[in-house]
């Protein structure tokens, strides 16, 4: 009966740029009139259980779909390495909302990230409850994510190591195998950041420059966003595995380069630190492009660094034409 509703699920059926390649696109979860859906690229082979990479777009909370190019392309290079690729839909708590009131836009975020955690949560234990369909291995679903989605991943992973209400529908033995943040960052509205259990192994890469979800950290009102540099800082002390590749000189781009230009890194940490078996490890690098000497202001389509003339973002034609042609690549 379970195989008979899941199979109901399947909406769409289609081919991806790779001809190899399939996708099936199905509903993982219906809030009001909030229809989610999932899509799923398949590995070209009869193996039962494969790593799964659960890919969160970026937009600020407030635009984005599962859908472009870039995560298409992302995608199917998992699935052509043997890996599960699941692009997800989620709610946009900041669309359409205004407000000239700092701690009316702090609550608003807040509440855009936990609805993004929830349905994150929700695509989860999806995955989990088909995963024998789905050909995953429970324990080694890893969340990739980009900018809003790279927030919402860590904050997943944050709310499932302190049990969280919204990480209560998950099995108190579950875990991630692993989270990809591409300009991520943890957030925290209430207290001081802290793990009650070891997060699971995460691969941060941050440009040193980002200042629309900040590499250090940014603290408003007593509620703070703390990216890359001090979550890694964090890790380290306590003697967390994680990897760190911090862009010098980038901005908010990483959010699209990150997964973009880093597939082959990415593959390398869900073999090493998610499927191998040795301890996975800490490990620090700079990535350095000379050319590259300051941030990129506009990424997701959002003009948000225009609006604080303080932070002199300005213009970088070469950056601006790196990532168009990322975004309308179609091989």
């Amino acid at each position: 009966m379970k195989k008979n509703i899941f199979l109901l699920l399947c909406s769409v059926f289609c081919v991806l740029p790779s001809a190899a390649i399939q996708t099936t696109t199905m509903v993982f979860a219906q809030h009001d009139t909030c229809t989610l859906k999932m899509d799923v690229y398949q590995p070209q082979d009869t193996l039962s259980e494969h790593p799964c990479v659960v890919f969160v777009f970026g937009g600020g909370f407030m635009t984005g779909s599962r859908d472009t190019k870039p995560c298409q392309k992302f995608l199917t290079a998992m699935a052509e390495n043997g890996i599960v690729g699941v692009a997800i839909d989620y709610r946009l708590g900041l669309k359409g909302f205004k407000t000239k009131h700092a701690k009316e836009a702090i609550e608003r975020l807040a509440f855009s990230i936990n609805l993004a955690v929830e349905d994150l949560i929700d695509a989860t234990v999806f995955l989990t409850q088909h995963s024998k369909d789905l050909r995953i291995r429970k324990d080694q679903i890893v969340l990739v994510g980009s900018s809003a989605g790279a927030i919402s991943s860590l904050q997943a992973d944050y709310y499932l190591k302190n049990r969280h209400p919204l990480a209560q529908k998950l099995p108190a033995e579950f875990h991630y195998g692993g989270i990809v943040s591409c300009a991520g960052a943890l957030a925290r509205f209430d207290k001081k950041i802290h793990f009650q259990q070891q997060p699971d192994p995460t691969f941060f890469l941050h440009g040193t420059k980002d200042e629309l979800v900040p590499y250090s950290r940014t603290v408003i009102c007593g509620k703070g966003m703390y990216g890359a540099k001090y979550l890694s800082r964090k890790f380290r002390k306590a003697g967390w595995a994680h990897r760190i590749t911090r862009y010098k000189n980038f901005g908010h781009e990483v959010s699209l380069l990150g997964f973009s230009e880093n597939t082959a890194e990415i593959l390398h940490f869900i073999r090493e630190d998610v499927q191998g078996t040795q301890k996975p490890v800490i490990h620090d690098e700079k990535h350095i492009e000379p050319a590259v000497k300051k941030p990129l202001w506009n990424i997701h389509k959002l003009d948000l660094y225009k609006k604080d003339p303080k932070l002199k973002i300005t213009e970088d034609p070469v950056q601006l034409k790196r990532i168009k042609a990322l975004e309308d690549d179609n091989d």
